[in-house]
């Protein structure tokens, strides 16, 4: 549609209408605010709970709004709300990235992360950069081991501008769709295809009695992973049974692996690192052989320390053209539960430190701190026992 009219800097233009903006809450306005040249271009708003103009742009409802075809729809809403909106506009026939788009992505750069944990890490720490959120936007897909569709859509990667990912093989455990070969193959020709490390098993040199299965919790938010088997207290829990808190510190700290053992492990673990990195953008393997002894590199045998992912963020920022942000603290949260090192492993690999932890929320004291080897045992038996240790034995 082409109509005359006086533009906000009082001369009567042609302008032609293009858009229909869907929300005019906070959203609304942060687009607005950002993008305030398309005023005039939006042809009107729709929200159902709001009434009359928004900065000089009609309101109606969706039953009122017409020749929804015609424009395109900007979605101004957080992401759970576009998801919602996303299903009612895909029942009348349109198509996200053609007829509509989210408003957080207009005129940015589009990020797709297909990763797990540590993507959510790396996720909050770009999203912390001024200059990131500039000129990207990431669209949200879920974790790998948590996509239940078992692919990403094709009009997201093929609209993609920068694709971040982990090397995913063909016959990974989550499906064909997952897999790089397939994603890539999905891509246009100019977009920033960055690969990042898989971390999962590789830190198992550094924490030999850690096995499957896992404990884990359902909450509101999703799945958390709480503990992996560990080898030395379920020995301890079949040699002790309930008995004080110290008897088990003692047993933890007394537990011997060989150190041929734990050099040959350390060898077979930065080999086959280094054959996978091979396949990365991301290189890390020199950082964690020259590291390991003075800062953490994992917090358990699948996932990397905040000072390891700190790295990895580092060299995407510089792969992305922005600023590196210092603080490396973003991603603690994102990066599993802290497991004390074994005292033979600290001993033999001369480490300068105990528990990789920085002040994680613990799921029982409800606040930061950092675990220790006490509150580690205790927690641990009370997940998969079913017992509370204290220094008299234990409470069931």
């Amino acid at each position: 549609m082409i109509i005359v009219l006086e533009n906000r800097a009082g001369r009567r233009d042609r302008i032609v209408k293009k858009y229909i903006l869907y929300g005019t809450g906070l959203e609304g306005e942060k687009l607005l605010y950002r993008c305030y040249d398309i005023i005039d271009e939006i042809v009107y708003c729709v929200d159902s709970f709001h009434k009359g103009v928004f900065h000089g742009i009609p309101i109606v409802t969706l039953a009122e709004a017409g020749e929804l075809n015609s424009y395109t729809i900007l979605v101004a809403a957080i992401w759970p709300t576009y998801q919602k909106i996303k299903r009612i506009l895909e029942k009348r026939g349109m198509k996200e990235y053609t007829d509509f788009f989210w408003a957080s992505e207009f005129r940015k750069r589009l990020v797709v992360i297909n990763a797990n944990c540590h993507g959510t890490a790396l996720i909050r720490y770009l999203n912390s950069n001024s200059q990131f959120t500039e000129q990207f936007c990431i669209h949200p897909v879920p974790q790998i081991h948590a996509n239940s569709e078992g692919e990403l859509a094709a009009n997201l990667l093929h609209k993609a501008d920068v694709y971040i990912h982990q090397d995913i093989r063909v016959d990974n455990e989550f499906g064909y769709k997952l897999s790089d070969e397939y994603t890539m193959s999905l891509l246009k020709k100019d977009c920033l295809n960055i690969t990042i490390p898989n971390f999962v098993g590789m830190g198992d040199w550094l924490f030999p009695t850690l096995i499957s299965p896992e404990k884990k919790l359902a909450t509101s938010e999703g799945e958390i992973r709480l503990f992996y088997g560990d080898r030395a207290i379920d020995e301890a829990w079949r040699n002790l049974g309930v008995a004080p808190l110290k008897q088990y510190i003692l047993f933890y700290n007394n537990y011997l692996i060989g150190g041929d053992h734990l050099e040959s492990e350390k060898e077979i673990y930065i080999k086959k690192l280094r054959m996978r990195e091979k396949n990365w953008d991301i290189k890390i393997v020199d950082f964690i052989e020259n590291n390991f002894q003075s800062i953490p590199c994992f917090v358990d045998c699948s996932h990397p320390s905040h000072y390891l992912m700190a790295e990895v963020c580092r060299q995407v920022a510089a792969l992305l053209g922005i600023e590196s942000v210092e603080d490396n603290c973003f991603c603690a949260k994102e990066l599993g539960n802290p497991v004390p090192i074994l005292k033979c492993v600290r001993d033999y690999y001369g480490l300068e430190w105990d528990v990789p932890s920085y002040k994680q929320e613990n799921v029982f004291l409800g606040y930061h701190a950092d675990i220790n080897l006490a509150e580690y045992i205790k927690e641990y038996v009370w997940w998969f026992y079913g017992i509370v240790l204290d220094e008299k034995g234990g409470l069931g």
